[in-house]
C-alpha cells in the first residue's frame, strides 16, 4: 500500500513573504487564463470573468530527507489536483515527477526562477478532457530539506464548470454535467476521504 510519510505543513511566521507572493501569483493567474483561453481557440477574455476575484489555497509544505524510501513510499504519494490550474513556486530542491499517459514517471527538472502549472480536475472538465489532470508525485532523496509552496487556483465559487464551446461539438458531447465548485468539492471530499454521510457518499457515485 503507497504511503506517504514525512510530509509536514509549514507554519510560517513571515506573512509578509507570503502576502507578497500570494498577489504575484494573483497576476500570474490572471495572464496564464488568457494563454489557456487561446490553446482552446476562444477569445483571450473568454475566462476573465471567473477569474476576476477567483478562490485559491496557498500551501506550505515540507518534505524531509527520504533517502532510501521504497518504491510505495513518497513525500506525497500520486495524485491530481482538484485545481482549474496550480502554480508551483520556483524550487532548487528537486523531487517533483510527473507521470505520462503511458504510465512512466519523468522527474521534473529545477529551472532557476521558473513556476510550474500544473492542470487539474476541474480545468480537466471545463475542456472536457482536451486539457488532462497532471499526475504528480513527491519523493525527497535530496539528503536535504526540500520546502514547496503551491497556489491552487480556480474559478469564481458561484461561477457553473461546463465545457467550453470548442471542446464540444458533433461526435463530443460533454463528458460531464455543469457544476458548482462547492458541489464538485463535496462530491470529491466523500469519494475520496469517506468523511460525509450515506447520503452524500451516494451523490459521490
Amino acid at each position: 500500500m503507497a504511503t506517504a510519510r514525512g510530509q509536514k505543513s509549514v507554519r510560517c511566521r513571515r506573512k509578509p513573504l507570503f502576502y507578497g507572493l500570494r498577489s504575484k501569483n494573483f497576476g500570474l493567474v490572471q495572464r496564464l487564463v488568457r494563454v489557456y483561453a487561446r490553446a482552446l481557440d476562444l477569445p483571450a477574455t473568454y475566462f476573465d470573468a471567473p477569474f476576476t476575484d477567483f478562490q485559491y489555497k496557498l500551501r506550505a509544505t515540507h518534505y524531509p530527507s527520504q533517502p532510501k524510501a521504497p518504491d510505495d513510499e513518497f513525500g506525497i504519494a500520486p495524485h491530481t489536483d482538484t485545481s482549474f490550474l496550480t502554480l508551483l513556486a520556483p524550487n532548487d530542491v528537486p523531487g517533483l515527477a510527473f507521470r505520462t499517459q503511458a504510465g512512466d514517471w519523468i522527474d521534473v527538472p529545477t529551472v532557476l526562477d521558473a513556476f510550474i502549472v500544473n492542470g487539474g480536475q476541474l480545468l480537466l472538465r471545463w475542456t472536457n478532457d482536451r486539457f488532462l489532470a497532471t499526475a504528480h508525485r513527491a519523493v525527497n532523496r535530496t539528503g536535504g530539506e526540500r520546502y514547496a509552496l503551491a497556489f491552487f487556483c480556480d474559478a469564481q465559487i458561484d461561477w457553473p464548470i461546463a465545457a467550453v464551446p470548442t471542446c464540444i461539438g458533433p461526435g463530443r458531447p460533454p463528458r460531464y454535467e455543469t457544476t458548482y465548485y462547492t458541489d464538485y468539492m463535496i462530491r470529491y471530499q466523500a469519494r475520496t476521504y469517506n468523511v460525509f454521510d450515506d447520503h452524500a457518499k451516494d451523490a459521490a457515485e
